[in-house]
């Protein structure tokens, strides 16, 4: 009885152990945009170079006319707004025109792709910050996941747009406000969302201060990994917008300790009871 409790004190404490080091997440891509050489005013026309700074190594710029992309020092600020960042010294700016498009993607590594591929569920962290009610703005703040080549925006894995109206649309297939996620969004401030994918169920969810809306479909259906994260301000009434990103973090979790840690008990108190 004595040994039987020894063992059992033995293969708890390595059930433990295991579980704590089990808990832990890979982080397979982040920017908190700190490293970046940042503008404290809009450059032209540097700030149209993807391979140059202000952005940086990582990321890769698709701007038109009328639109700038930048890494700024915080805050940014005019007679009419403010743009700051309470999570760092510096952020990614967007600004569009009305005529104006823009966007910004970080491709992740094929380890990267393989690793979300083989565990079949990924999620992303990061802050975001919309403008509105400044001359009529109405830019849309967009944040995407996809499973193709860079900048061809084919096979989503996630597609959210923060409207400056202060609506939250998600895409499935087709855009849909979702009035749950309207009740908690304030587009005039820094917003943490997390979005989780799962590929085996080819599902997905959005978390924004708290509340989640889940079983999100894919677009295309069956996918397994995914290829890179964009982020961009489109035009959805013709006016013009600003946004902003910081704190974007990839990663793939993996089961929590408590479930691993009681599911492995359970099993040892059947196995103990059968040599018994």
């Amino acid at each position: 009885m004595r040994k039987n409790k020894l063992c059992l004190g033995v293969v708890l404490f390595c059930v433990l152990a295991g579980t704590a080091t089990l808990s832990r997440a890979d982080v397979i891509f982040s920017d908190d945009f700190e490293s970046h050489v940042a503008a404290t005013s809009w450059v032209e026309p540097n700030d149209r170079d993807p391979g140059a700074p202000p952005v940086g190594a990582g990321w890769t710029i698709d701007e038109s006319e009328e639109t700038m992309t930048q890494v700024m020092r915080s805050p940014v600020s005019s007679s009419y707004y403010k743009f700051d960042t309470p999570y760092g010294l510096q952020y990614l700016h967007m600004w569009r025109d009305s005529s104006g498009s823009q966007s910004a993607w970080a491709g992740l590594t094929t380890d990267a792709q393989n690793q979300v591929a083989a565990n079949g569920t990924m999620r992303v962290e990061l802050k975001a910050h919309n403008v509105s009610g400044f001359d009529g703005w109405g830019g849309s703040l967009n944040i995407g996941g996809f499973d193709s080549a860079p900048g061809s925006y084919a096979n989503r894995a996630f597609d959210i747009s923060l409207r400056s109206n202060g609506e939250v649309w998600l895409y499935t297939g087709s855009s849909v406000k979702n009035t749950a996620l309207d009740a908690v969004f304030d587009c005039n401030t820094w917003e943490s969302l997390v979005i989780d994918v799962d590929f085996v169920t080819d599902t997905w969810s959005l978390t924004i201060d708290g509340v989640t809306v889940g079983s999100l479909g894919f677009e295309a259906g069956d996918l397994s990994k995914i290829q890179y994260v964009s982020i961009g301000m489109t035009d959805y009434s013709g006016a013009a917008g600003r946004g902003g990103i910081d704190d974007l973090v990839v990663l793939t979790p993996v089961p929590e300790p408590a479930t691993l840690g009681l599911l492995a008990v359970g099993g040892l108190g059947i196995w103990i009871r059968k040599k018994r």
